[in-house]
């Protein structure tokens, strides 16, 4: 018969799928760490290596004096610098490069008042002759 070795062949199938699928869950790297930092998949933490891969839910414990970077696939890094205990989210947005809007309004404000201030507009006259006007 090959029933027992179809059951195996789709046993080890399920097995080695399973081992790709929680590979593939990971989120983001540990970049980097200073001091003593713990990982913790869903139990007891256990010490974790520079360039482990997590998965969104694993949790860091970090001790007074650690730190820890995490990297993402997309760039993004997160730092934890504080003791205590982080869940790895599962998304870190990026912050845009370059001046946010208020940064931009403040600029254009401030340029318009030294444009205002170079072409005469200071409102401090010390000439107290009449205006030259006919």
């Amino acid at each position: 018969m090959k029933t027992p070795s179809l059951i195996a062949f789709a046993a080890a199938t399920a097995f080695f799928s399973s081992a790709v699928l929680a590979e593939d869950a990971t989120v983001a790297a540990l970049a980097a760490q200073t001091g003593n930092v713990t990982l913790s998949t869903s139990g007891e933490f256990a010490s974790v290596a520079t360039g482990q891969r997590l998965q969104a839910g694993n949790r860091l414990m970090l001790t007074e004096g650690s730190s820890a970077s995490l990297a993402y696939d997309n760039g993004c890094m997160i730092n934890f610098d504080k003791p205590g205990v982080y869940t790895v989210p599962e998304e870190c947005k990026p912050v845009a490069g370059g001046p946010s809007n208020g940064a931009i309004i403040g600029g254009v404000v401030a340029g318009a008042a030294l444009i205002g201030l170079a072409v005469g507009g200071g409102g401090d006259d010390d000439d107290d002759s009449p205006p030259v006007s006919r």
